[in-house]
């Protein structure tokens, strides 16, 4: 959902990674940001100073977007985190002048090559609507592995769920609450997740 935190919750994850294996080769490509937004974005979110970051629109003026695009994907990257999925397709279809199925199947297709021919686990951000469904077609999320929802709950209190995980869904239909704290790092709230569990049980 919008102002969720998907971004910032994303960038927490890969920050952390990277902080524990200094070698893994992680990159964040946002579609959105400009290099203006980053030292604003710095102060909100830290983690993306740790992170490796391609803005692609300083790519979008010049044609270059779809070979940088495509160069960042054939790379040997360990992780890559795709912010925002819907909008590079809008990108690809107003700078590029593609249709817009062109621009889909183009660019989930060199997702999935990326994580079945050279190993790379790939994240993507997908917006929702308003009415809670997602923005634009439901290609991809026929094509991934695993989905997982940030959301508010009627109290305004944040949470993310697995809804599907085809190599393991254990931890489908689980809510794991956290929260923004002023520095910008992600607190998740694991005493309510396991009293949850336990009333589970009970159940």
């Amino acid at each position: 959902e919008s102002g969720v935190g998907k971004s910032t919750v994303l960038l927490d994850l890969l920050s952390s990674v990277q902080a524990k294996n200094k070698k893994a080769r992680i990159l964040y490509i946002s579609s959105e940001m400009t290099k203006n937004d980053i030292g604003f974005y710095y102060k909100k979110t830290p983690a993306i100073g740790r992170v490796p970051t391609l803005l692609l629109m300083n790519y979008v003026e010049d044609g270059t977007m779809t070979s940088v695009l495509a160069q960042a994907f054939n790379d040997d990257y360990d992780i890559i985190l795709l912010d925002s999925y819907q909008d590079v397709l809008v990108k690809l279809v107003e700078a590029e002048g593609w249709k817009a199925k062109k621009a889909e199947s183009w660019l989930t297709g060199m997702m999935i090559r990326a994580a079945e021919e050279n190993g790379c686990a790939i994240l993507a951000i997908q917006h929702m609507t308003k009415g809670g469904t997602y923005a634009g077609s439901t290609y991809l999320k026929h094509a991934t592995q695993a989905m997982i929802e940030l959301r508010f709950d009627v109290s305004g209190h944040r949470y993310v769920e697995v809804l599907k995980n085809r190599r393991g869904g254990s931890a489908t239909g689980k809510r794991l609450y956290y929260s923004l704290d002023a520095s910008g790092d992600v607190i998740y709230d694991e005493e309510r997740f396991r009293n949850m569990e336990e009333m589970r049980k009970i159940e």
